[in-house]
């Protein structure tokens, strides 16, 4: 309540529907999901004309993708501004009933020494954003937007995010249906070495059958994880690969 919550909250309700779609819409708020698709905009997709049947507001606080914690910072911190959210959005698109959708399960995760959620422009420097919001890594290691200490197995994290937008895929685009279910298939193989050299190069090439050919951006989120491992830690994949070889070849020996 003291930041301000319910503060005339009446009033704009009473401005009516196509008031509060026109100021969402004028102020040129976006969602805060990876598209950032204009708010207002999809509001006005909402029916003007009831055909009888109810219209219901949805909010998606499943928030279930790796490092994302900026809707469980709201309903923690901040209840009524969702609440308040919920009634106005609920009046500017005539719906009768509002849900919540939230995670079953939300995971304290940490590697930095002040968890907190940060809302700054985009040209913020990751080294600013973590040293001066966070208070910097947990210990000695190296940073990303998530933020993994050496502690980390990166091929086993990146494994995690390929299974992750395999399951949340609608499955509507066919590269991402098949493509997610590729990368997460040879990112297990990769995991563990039960793999071969040539799957490096084969696992490149389905993240460029993926990126830039789905309707929305989940496919270009699944694909460019698993480019940037390719780029940044081949010689570790490679390294991972020969080992399981030697290894197998060492056990069938004895």
């Amino acid at each position: 309540m003291k930041r301000g919550d319910w503060y005339r909250t009446k009033d704009l309700v009473l401005k009516g529907a196509d008031w509060i779609v026109n100021e969402v819409k004028k102020s040129g708020l976006q969602g805060r999901g990876g598209s950032g698709f204009p708010s207002g905009l999809k509001w006005l997709f909402m029916p003007k004309v009831s055909d009888g049947r109810p219209s219901y507001l949805v909010v998606n606080a499943d928030e279930s993708e790796l490092g994302t914690c900026k809707d469980r910072e709201i309903m923690r911190h901040d209840p009524h501004k969702l609440l308040e959210g919920c009634l106005i959005a609920g009046v500017g698109m005539r719906a009768s009933a509002a849900y919540i959708y939230i995670r079953g399960e939300y995971v304290n995760e940490r590697h930095v020494n002040k968890p907190c959620t940060v809302e700054k422009e985009m040209s913020i420097s990751l080294k600013e954003l973590i040293k001066r919001h966070c208070g910097g890594v947990r210990g000695l290691g190296t940073a990303a937007v998530i933020v993994k200490d050496k502690s980390t197995d990166v091929v086993d994290a990146i494994a995690r995010l390929s299974y992750f937008y395999k399951h949340e895929s609608c499955r509507q685009c066919t590269p991402c249906r098949e493509g997610t279910g590729w990368l997460w298939m040879i990112m297990e193989r990769l995991k563990v070495g039960n793999s071969n050299l040539e799957e490096i190069d084969m696992l490149q090439e389905v993240t460029k059958q993926i990126e830039g050919h789905t309707i929305c951006a989940l496919g270009d989120a699944a694909a460019w994880p698993v480019q940037g491992l390719i780029r940044h830690f081949r010689p570790k994949l490679e390294r991972r690969i020969k080992e399981s070889v030697e290894r197998e070849l060492l056990e069938a020996a004895v």
